[in-house]
């Protein structure tokens, strides 16, 4: 199960105004929707860098104000040191490039933060027909790198890292970021794409290099969104797709909503909404231009062609050993029942749910499904374990046990369970 937070509130317009490098004296810029400036002391090289990796982001120049939130960039031994109030401590010695990477970060949230339209999905997205194809999945599995490769074959890219999902339709929206390469490339990469990298290089470090390609759709560029894909790296295979399960495909996004605070039915409403008309596949794949030409065939006459895949849906199987399980405590004995105000949303036999108070939301498998089914009950820890050891006499008993007591546990900690009122007598 995974905990996420959302928090939202009202934009603060700006005039666009080019951005100019600093030239050893400080400098306060005010990006559009976000409520307090960034000061770059004595810092050009990052000013610079900036203007490189955004494209239309509108930015002012304002007075340098005391006091209240704000973050500041200054020089330091090994690169660059930024504050925030928010930090528990500065970021120090980073390349003018991780700098920005992480002012973006930054100034994301904050934007998120004060729009209550807005949710930011750490994600790649490409326009295909003109509809947003949605790439999600675990890290590590190259969605900046697919992206970048999508762009050399001149497919519109609204994100490789992050996107926004903007009311009422839950369209997304390119923030107008250039694209972010790990360096070096695989191994695997073609010279063709080597090449394009190369002529289409920007800011970069050790670790990463810009990509500054046309490709990148400007700051404020929406589309409506058809697909959600999810990307699974496999040495050698060849690139297909296969079914996803769509619970799993929601519990990618959830995870990796950029959105915290008090509004978590409102983030799992408008996830569950746009999984349901989104198509839903799996991209195996080890070789990029195999990837890209397989995508770009696929969804080029999307949605009116479907999404041709082979059925292998996956179930969560429990773990199958042997075992006895020894004296339950009197916690373990204390029977709850579900909070009539929690939302609930099944897909593909899993749930996910949302507090009417809470800021997390909570993802059960199928077999957490069936322990929430129990607690209309209501149900003790105790009791659903023995269901459940029944249900599965293969499972180890003790397993079992000690997984559910820690879902009671943390269910009941976010309000999700209480204990029913007890029965008063005539």
């Amino acid at each position: 199960m995974t905990a996420r937070n959302a928090r939202v509130h009202a934009r603060l317009p700006l005039p666009p105004v080019p951005v100019r490098p600093c030239t050893g004296a400080a400098v306060a810029l005010a990006f559009d929707g976000v409520p307090f400036p960034v000061i770059f002391r004595d810092c050009p090289e990052v000013v610079a860098c900036l203007e490189q990796v955004l494209r239309g982001w509108p930015v002012c120049r304002v007075p340098k104000e005391d006091g209240g939130p704000r973050i500041e960039i200054t020089p330091d031994r090994n690169g660059y040191r930024t504050e925030a109030s928010w930090l528990d401590e500065p970021l120090e010695g980073a390349s003018a490039a991780s700098t920005v990477c992480s002012l973006m970060v930054d100034l994301v949230r904050a934007l998120v933060a004060e729009d209550a339209s807005l949710l930011c999905l750490h994600c790649g997205a490409a326009r295909l027909d003109g509809w947003l194809v949605v790439f999600t999945g675990p890290n590590r599995t190259g969605k900046s790198t697919l992206m970048a490769r999508l762009a050399a074959a001149g497919i519109s890219i609204f994100s490789d890292d992050l996107l926004l999902i903007t009311g009422p339709n839950d369209c997304g929206r390119s923030l107008g970021m250039r694209g972010r390469l790990r360096v070096p490339l695989p191994a695997t990469a073609s010279a063709t794409f080597r090449r394009f990298v190369a002529d289409q290089s920007g800011p970069g470090d050790e670790r990463y290099l810009y990509v500054d390609a046309q490709a990148y759709e400007p700051f404020g560029a929406t589309a409506p969104i058809g697909a959600v894909v999810v990307l699974q790296r496999r040495q050698g295979a060849p690139a297909h797709f296969v079914s996803a399960g769509r619970a799993e495909a929601l519990r990618h996004l959830i995870e990796r909503n950029l959105a915290r605070g008090e509004h978590a039915q409102m983030i799992m409403e408008r996830l569950h909404r746009l999984m349901a008309r989104s198509a839903c596949v799996r991209l195996v794949y080890s070789d990029l231009d195999d990837a890209a030409a397989l995508i770009a065939n696929t969804f080029n006459q999307w949605p009116a062609g479907g999404v041709a895949v082979s059925a292998r849906p996956q179930r969560p199987v429990p773990a199958a050993s042997t075992g006895t399980r020894s004296g339950a405590a009197a916690a373990d004995r204390a029977k709850y029942r579900s909070h009539p105000d929690v939302t609930i949303r099944a897909v593909d036999g899993e749930l996910f749910l949302a507090g009417a108070e809470g800021d997390a939301i909570w993802h059960l498998n199928v077999l957490g499904a069936a322990v929430w089914r129990l607690l209309a009950g209501p149900a003790s820890a105790a009791e659903a374990a023995a269901a459940l050891t029944a249900a599965f006499p293969e499972a180890d008993p003790a397993v079992i046990a000690r997984d559910v007591d820690a879902l009671f546990a943390g269910l009941a900690a976010n309000g999700l369970i209480v204990e029913p009122e007890p029965v008063r007598s005539a």
